[in-house]
């Protein structure tokens, strides 16, 4: 990490690994959009796909997932629901 300009806050995770070999990533990464571009989002649900700056002028693309105006808090099931 070096030869970025990395915030101080971030140095205690300057010296980790990735836990899988680096070729790997570009094929996550597309297998990864495609499922993203394949989301058929349900009625009342909003996507939005935005394009922002990224590092060396370079763009990072977003898919934003939120609720619609109509739909009703999501109350999740499960071993801590008690908790919420």
């Amino acid at each position: 990490m070096d030869k970025y300009n990395i915030h101080s806050d971030f140095e205690p995770y300057a010296k980790t690994t990735l836990p899988l070999n680096p070729l790997l990533l570009p094929i996550l990464n597309k297998l990864i959009a495609r499922s993203v571009n394949k989301f058929n989002s349900p009625e009342g649900v909003n996507v939005t796909k935005q394009v922002i700056a990224g590092y060396k002028d370079g763009t990072v693309e977003l898919t934003i997932i939120e609720p619609g105006l109509r739909l009703k808090c999501i109350i999740p099931r499960g071993p801590f629901m008690g908790m919420i």
